[in-house]
């Protein structure tokens, strides 16, 4: 007597309250750990909500882009890698204070192999030099404009500082000179008479004249010259004194000419074989291929104070350059050699008894002091220090 009851009673009473009614109080559903309003995959950091999306940090560098010296490379980032903004990360910049100091390619052949200061060259009692970006810069007497009258742009090189003057060229090998333009006793035209035009490929600066070289190899002097320069298209170099000047042709031979008074012109050497020649005052130094010296005139007890007769001796050296009563030269070791004045005459500032020690790729005599750039590509300056030619070196 099967008595199935079956009463289904299915009183289904779906109540689904769902959500549309969504109760959910979560206010970060982007997976955004410093809830910066950028998801993680997304972000460039996910613990700072300061630095945000891409927009605030375009090379995820860690520096937001008003603060980053450089928003496209993630190894240049704040201000603590950078400190001059200068794209060169502080453990590989020479200078981290001055943005126109940083590594570079001396040589052109795309490898980095220098930093800082790329040359510089001293007069009477001023200096200047050459920096990363080819830009001016001068220090020491200002008394005819050498320091404040310095040409603007970045786009200079074959840098010359004579006793009250100082040039440069462009890269079109057009000529810039500033100084002494004032109709004074020191003003004979090395500056107002400066050719136009482009085309030179260096200088040289003296008491009161200038020289330049053309591309052809001739040579052009401005000023109260020191008489008829030679004529021809044969020279590679050229270099000023007080009243001569001497260049060097493409044998390596030494042409001098002007005053002679000391020896500067007759005493001149006769062999060849020459790569590079500096003149200063009443004498001229050069050096030959195999990096031995050889100077010559100054040759009375006026005006001779070893500048000449105390030249080194041996070979191996790779620069060389002259001041009033001393010259200098960089050895086959990378260090300054100077000689000349050093008797505490008044003459005397140090000039030679205070070379720094250390290693140098460049060095340039003035008047009375000298600087040199080191192999790090800073600057060191000594001797006289009245115009600050040593204290206010960059």
């Amino acid at each position: 007597t099967d008595t199935d009851t079956d009463t289904d009673t299915d009183t289904d009473t779906d109540t689904d309250t769902d959500a549309d009614a969504d109760t959910d109080t979560d206010t970060n559903p982007f997976n955004d750990t410093d809830d910066d309003g950028v998801p993680e995959e997304e972000d460039c950091d996910d613990n700072d909500p300061t630095v945000g999306a891409v927009a605030d940090d375009a090379d995820c560098d860690g520096a937001v882009t008003d603060e980053d010296c450089d928003d496209n490379d993630p190894t240049v980032g704040a201000v603590a890698d950078d400190a001059d903004c200068d794209g060169a990360v502080t453990a590989e910049d020479c200078d981290d204070d001055n943005p126109s100091l940083y590594p570079y390619d001396s040589d052109g052949d795309e490898v980095v192999d220098a930093c800082g200061w790329r040359w510089l060259e001293s007069g009477g009692e001023h200096s200047c030099a050459i920096d990363t970006d080819f830009a001016v810069t001068c220090w020491g007497s200002n008394e005819f404009g050498q320091v404040t009258n310095v040409p603007s742009g970045s786009d200079y090189s074959g840098l010359v500082a004579g006793s009250y003057h100082s040039c440069v060229l462009d890269s079109a090998g057009a000529v810039t000179c500033w100084g002494v333009d004032d109709s004074s006793a020191y003003d004979n035209g090395q500056v107002r008479h400066t050719p136009s035009g482009g085309g030179f490929i260096a200088l040289s600066a003296g008491y009161v004249h200038t020289c330049a070289l053309d591309a052809a190899g001739a040579i052009e002097c401005w000023g109260s010259t020191p008489g008829t320069s030679p004529s021809g298209t044969a020279y590679t170099a050229v270099t000023s004194g007080a009243k001569h000047a001497c260049a060097l042709d493409t044998s390596g031979a030494i042409d001098c000419w002007g005053g002679d008074d000391y020896g500067q012109v007759t005493s001149t050497p006769s062999d060849s074989g020459h790569t590079a020649l500096s003149a200063c005052e009443f004498h001229t130094c050069a050096l030959d291929a195999s990096g031995s010296i050889a100077c010559w005139g100054a040759e009375d007890t006026t005006s001779d104070f070893g500048q000449v007769s105390k030249a080194p001796s041996g070979s191996g050296y790779t620069d060389v350059t002259s001041g009033y009563f001393h010259s200098c030269a960089l050895d086959a070791g990378s260090a300054v050699e100077c000689w000349g004045v050093d008797d505490g005459s008044f003459w005397d500032s140090g000039q030679v008894t205070s070379v720094p020690t250390g290693t140098f790729r460049a060095v340039g005599a003035g008047g009375y002091h000298a600087c040199a750039i080191t192999t790090s590509g800073a600057i060191e300056c000594w001797g006289k220090n009245d115009n600050g030619q040593v204290t206010n070196a960059p």
